[in-house]
């Protein structure tokens, strides 16, 4: 038989190095990518993360509202009538309280299990590292490849609702100012300094909806060649 050092052994050794490297670069790549995917997603749980702090505020100011209108609280005796104004009015609150509503329930459900998904990743991460070089880690890395790739479903099955919660977040406010500039010209009677305040609202519309566009037709481009290489 041949010895460990013969020279026979040692050429298939030497022949099976390539294999061994190709494998192992396999695998450093296919860990690579799942955990790049499993950042990508926990910056994207950050990122929706944001939206709740407009959107809660903009429910509350919306409900509030409605509540005053309901009470006469607009100059308005309980039980009269309200002009074509106050219903334009009650109409743009309910807008902006159920928009706000939607982005708030989105952005909190997403953060929420996103932060839940990362985590199970991190602990299976450790299973790992503690079973390195035993039997049981392969089953493990497994595993955790198959989580990636739920992860990697889940984020592009909520794409669409993730954009829909963006632009109710966006609608909400247009909804508010709306209401305002509106509420301005019944209570006053088209007076200038009512007809001036409405125009400055306005510019602030204006102003919201170019920069959202801007921003938009700036950044989705590398958004979606940057995705596409992720996911």
């Amino acid at each position: 038989p041949a010895s460990p050092r013969s020279p026979y052994r040692l050429k298939a050794l030497q022949l099976q190095m390539p294999q061994l490297r190709s494998a192992g670069s396999q695998l450093s790549l296919a860990s690579a990518s799942s955990a790049r995917l499993i950042d990508y997603a926990g910056n994207l749980g950050q990122a929706t993360q944001i939206l709740p702090v407009i959107s809660t505020l903009t429910f509350t100011l919306a409900m509030t509202e409605l509540f005053a209108h309901a009470k006469g609280d607009d100059n308005r005796a309980p039980g009269e009538t309200p002009t074509v104004g106050h219903k334009v009015i009650t109409v743009l609150l309910a807008l902006a309280a159920a928009t706000s509503l939607y982005t708030t329930t989105f952005a909190v459900l997403e953060v929420y299990y996103i932060q839940c998904l990362c985590g199970a990743d991190g602990e299976l991460s450790y299973e790992a590292k503690k079973r390195a070089g035993s039997s049981d880690n392969l089953d493990q890395g497994t595993v955790q490849q198959e989580l990636v790739e739920k992860v990697n479903e889940l984020i592009v099955e909520f794409r669409f609702a993730r954009t829909a919660a963006r632009n109710s977040m966006w609608i909400s406010l247009f909804s508010l100012m709306a209401a305002a500039m509106v509420y301005l010209q019944t209570s006053s009677g088209f007076a200038w300094d009512a007809l001036l305040a409405s125009a400055v609202l306005l510019a602030g519309i204006c102003a919201m909806i170019a920069t959202v566009v801007t921003f938009r037709r700036r950044y989705r481009p590398v958004l979606k060649t940057f995705q596409s290489k992720v996911l």
